[in-house]
């Protein structure tokens, strides 16, 4: 009789095991993070494409600096096809233009699958048309591309997400997870797993990279790198060469940090610090170095980090810290004797 009542309490936790776990799966996760990456990554490609604009002839086209008969010599090696390789001037001008459209509308969420696959056809097609002229945060782009075509990217911060609650005003301004097929919901934890676990590669590797240099291990790397031409325009590039202290300091703890990336991501409870870390690591980059687009591009992919939960609390975090300023500001105002509306 115990044995049989404990075999049922067994089978009755086992039951509701499985069931917690297919629930969690089948339940679409960071959704806000999915999101705010579809907007990143198509702000940033379509930057790469209005920043050249003016030379895209030079830069892209059969006649270029990368012409066709260098792509075509190299494309084996490490590249793959590219729609912009045609001889037509006019109509890579309209691919072009394509490309920039396809952008905006990955950007703002507009038709969804439609949109990520055509971002994914052109936005390799750019990468791998001059591989000589990007700035590096386009291998992560380009590795993530084949995934965001299963991220449920659109269920908030979308122009879909707007049309809903333009039809349904009652409808909240942040999505819930609703009823979500089991099967596309899986797709997109999927892919979203896939996307995290590439991202711990990239700085894990990245560290690993730079402890087997001796300039890194010696603490000097930093100086160095400061030293080259390219990278020495800035102020803080001055103040941090004129210091080998600093230097060191900060050489010693990107390292740190790369190595401790892979960990802390995972954890619940380190993962703000994760992202909040690349954040510093990657703005310090665009502003000393002058690397503006590839820290955009790093800084973009945090945003998967953070779950729904935490950017809610996040989002009370910074109203309440408003709500305060403004509180202060109104007091200031009133002592002084002045009025704010």
């Amino acid at each position: 009789m115990l044995r049989r009542s404990s075999h049922s309490v067994r089978r009755v936790r086992s039951a509701s095991l499985l069931d917690r776990a297919w629930t969690w799966a089948t339940t679409p996760h960071r959704l806000v993070g999915c999101a705010l990456l579809r907007i990143g990554l198509g702000t940033v490609v379509f930057i790469y494409y209005a920043n050249e604009f003016a030379i895209r002839h030079y830069l892209w086209s059969a006649d270029g600096i990368y012409d066709l008969g260098t792509y075509d010599r190299f494309r084996g090696l490490a590249q793959s096809g590219s729609v912009f390789a045609v001889r037509s001037t006019l109509m890579f001008d309209l691919l072009y233009v394509a490309g920039m459209f396809t952008a905006a509308l990955f950007a703002a969420g507009i038709w969804r699958r439609t949109s990520s696959l055509l971002f994914l056809i052109f936005a390799w097609s750019l990468f791998s048309r001059n591989p000589l002229v990007l700035s590096g945060g386009d291998n992560v782009i380009q590795v993530t591309l084949p995934y965001l075509i299963f991220l449920d990217t659109t269920r908030v911060l979308s122009v879909r997400r707007y049309r809903e609650r333009r039809r349904q005003p009652t409808l909240p301004s942040c999505s819930s997870k609703g009823a979500v097929a089991p099967l596309e919901a899986l797709a997109h934890n999927a892919a979203l797993l896939c996307i995290l676990i590439q991202l711990g590669i990239v700085y894990g590797t990245s560290a690993i990279y730079k402890l087997l240099g001796a300039p890194w291990r010696g603490g000097n790397a930093l100086e160095q790198i400061l030293r080259v031409p390219e990278f020495s325009g800035s102020w803080a590039a001055h103040v941090i060469v004129g210091h080998p202290l600093i230097a060191g300091g900060i050489t010693y703890g990107v390292v740190l940090f790369e190595a401790a990336y892979p960990f802390m991501m995972w954890a619940r409870r380190y993962r703000v610090f994760a992202a909040g870390g690349a954040v510093l690591l990657h703005a310090g980059i665009a502003l000393v170095m002058g690397l503006v687009l590839f820290g955009f591009t790093m800084i973009v992919f945090q945003t998967v980090l953070l779950s729904d939960l935490q950017y809610e609390q996040l989002g009370k975090w910074a109203g309440s810290v408003r709500q305060g300023l403004t509180i202060r500001l109104r007091d200031h105002h009133i002592a002084s004797g002045t009025h704010i509306d």
